[in-house]
């Protein structure tokens, strides 16, 4: 039952996930997630999209966003854990580490704000890089010279699929 611990490690950590994030996390895990909800240490809600260690479902948009932006890399992932704010989560790869940043329309400059003000964030030798998910493409020209190392934005469109942006960096 080793998968079977390591997918209560997993929602330890994110507490509620999409039913088809797990299955991409645990692609042969479909037994033990069965298992894990018959003797319940998981639950499914009632429409079976979301699982959760719980029987209290709280999905957080941002997180479960991030999270499938996380899944379209995840084989290149060698640690990933939930973030500290304003990042939803934090990974790394064998050769870089990176945030994945949920800004929601209109909050742009709250989180610009925690990049500029000299806060705990603002450090000279920061090379995380930093993917920003976005609700619109409109949001980049606010968020892309008043954050360091964006290297992504991602696009959540109106029916939920992504789109990936690549090297949006300043001027360009």
């Amino acid at each position: 039952m080793k998968t079977a611990n390591e997918i209560m490690d997993i929602m330890a950590v994110y507490d509620v996930l999409k039913r088809s994030q797990l299955d991409a996390m645990f692609p042969d895990g479909e037994k033990e997630i069965g298992y894990l909800i018959k003797k319940k240490r998981l639950f499914s809600s009632n429409d079976g999209e979301y699982l959760c260690p719980t029987e209290i479902f709280e999905p957080n948009k941002p997180l479960i966003v991030a999270i499938s932006v996380l899944l379209n890399v995840f084989s290149k992932v060698k640690y990933h854990a939930k973030g500290t704010m304003p990042a939803q989560i934090f990974f790394a790869t064998d050769s870089n580490d990176y945030e994945i940043i949920y800004v929601e329309q209109g909050k742009e400059a709250i989180i610009s704000s925690i990049y500029n003000t000299g806060g705990v964030i603002k450090q000279t030798d920061d090379t995380t890089n930093r993917w920003l998910v976005i609700e619109n493409i409109g949001q980049i020209e606010k968020l892309k010279s008043s954050i360091p190392n964006v290297t992504r934005f991602a696009h959540v469109k109106d029916n939920g699929s992504i789109e990936y942006l690549s090297n949006v960096r300043k001027g360009e």
